[in-house]
């Protein structure tokens, strides 16, 4: 699924170019046979690269903070073309800020087969259909329309008990949409004060990543989609590249005139999205979230690395947050290790929103004294961690310049415990265990 998740995103490769991709991992993966009588092709072993901590520029225009803060309803658009990770980030914001999604290119292709319906009696059932139709009547595709089925959608929405935010994908992303005449207009002002009036509060977030970066961007994936697809032509990613430059063009195209009204009004969030890590912009935007005070819904899953060899590497280089046990624990030289662990849960939980990796600095406490015994026993289950963890560990044994230097176990609520490999393993899992209880009771 994480493969699929990758080929998918953004929608920038179709089918025929995802299932070579998919077939390569899934013989590196051991999961498909060899024929009857054919000896299976060695496999070099793929290592990861190394996740390097990134910086991402974020920009806030000054009329940011107070609209968030005063307007209830909120409304934030977020723009961004192929390339950026915008479909992950606003999944993630749904998930972790509990937004509500408007997504405009789904409510255009309800609204015009229902128009089509009611007002002629005609049957437009796929999108080829509502393709045809708008090559024959452009006009009924418009910025316009598109604020005024976003409005309409909002209204229905609307609830008095609590807060609502609502993040709106405003731009659709189907190619014959953004090639319609009649959504580029030079001045969109008209159409986004008619929307303000219902909806005062509004800002924009723009993943900006500039045409000429997205060559750059896209590159690595392009490259491995090319190195497992049978071609003997030798095609080039020079076509996959061209079709996402000009989809990238058209999405700019036909959101400028927005992004530029809003700007102007000094209520922008530009985040720059030309280093190609989506995991990095995401991150940025993450942090800036939480720091204008939205209630968190759900927490990314946490991982929590024991230093308890005191090792000293570059932790920032691995986005990872230095926890030093003494300091949210005053008492933790003397005090019980379910009390000190009741501690570092509660500080993993308070700063979760910003962060989702730390480093506990144990030295000075109990804990770094504590034997196997000394942990209470458990029938509660913990084993080695899988997925996203595979990474965290990879890169910590990389940094640490050995290939087994870090272990890793997984709770049942899915948190990540990290320590070193001659760790004890009985002791590694009842510490994990005792975590992941105190840290459900947070």
């Amino acid at each position: 699924s994480r493969i699929l998740d990758c080929c998918f995103s953004d929608r920038c490769h179709g089918v025929s170019e995802v299932f070579p991709l998919l077939r390569s991992r899934l013989k590196q993966m051991g999961c498909l046979s060899s024929k009857v009588g054919q000896t299976p092709e060695p496999q070099d072993e793929e290592q990861p690269a190394l996740a390097q901590h990134i910086h991402v520029d974020v920009v806030i225009g000054s009329q940011v903070k107070s609209i968030v803060s005063k307007h209830d309803p909120l409304v934030i658009m977020i723009f961004g073309g192929p390339g950026t990770g915008k479909g992950k980030i606003i999944e993630h914001l749904c998930s972790m800020f509990d937004f509500t999604l408007v997504n405009g290119e789904d409510l255009m292709l309800r609204a015009i087969p229902k128009k089509m319906k009611i007002s002629r009696n005609r049957v437009l059932e796929t999108n080829d259909d509502i393709r045809r139709f708008l090559d024959e009547e452009p006009y009924h595709l418009s910025v316009e329309a598109l604020f005024k089925l976003v409005s309409q959608e909002i209204a229905e929405q609307q609830t008095a008990r609590r807060r609502r935010v609502y993040l709106v994908d405003l731009m659709p992303n189907l190619k014959f949409m953004l090639k319609n005449e009649h959504l580029v207009k030079d001045d969109c002002s008209e159409a986004i004060q008619q929307f303000e009036a219902h909806f005062p509060g509004s800002v924009t977030i723009e993943l900006s990543l500039p045409v000429e970066f997205l060559a750059q961007t896209m590159a690595p994936l392009c490259a491995k989609v090319s190195s497992t697809t049978d071609n003997p032509q030798g095609q080039s990613d020079e076509v996959d590249m061209s079709r996402t430059s000009r989809r990238h063009a058209l999405y700019e195209n036909a959101a400028r005139s927005i992004v530029n009204y809003y700007s102007r009004a000094e209520r922008f969030i530009r985040v720059d999205a030309t280093s190609g890590n989506k995991e990095a912009v995401w991150e940025a935007v993450r942090h800036l979230t939480a720091s204008l005070d939205f209630p968190v819904k759900k927490h990314d899953d946490p991982v929590v690395l024991f230093n308890f060899e005191n090792l000293q590497m570059d932790w920032n280089r691995l986005n990872m947050h230095v926890v030093r046990l003494l300091d949210i624990a005053p008492n933790a030289d003397s005090c019980s290790v379910v009390s000190t662990l009741e501690k570092l849960a509660q500080y993993v939980e308070s700063t979760s929103a910003e962060c989702s990796r730390f480093v506990v600095q144990v030295e000075g406490t109990r804990l770094a004294t504590a034997k196997t015994e000394q942990l209470k026993r458990t029938i509660m289950f913990a084993a080695p961690a899988p997925g996203c963890a595979d990474q965290a560990v990879h890169d910590l044994n990389k940094v640490a310049g050995r290939p087994d230097h870090f272990k890793a176990l997984c709770s049942t609520e899915d948190e990540t415990l990290v320590f070193p490999s001659s760790t004890d393993d009985e002791f590694c899992r009842r510490l994990t265990v005792m975590f992941s209880e105190s840290h459900r009771n947070c």
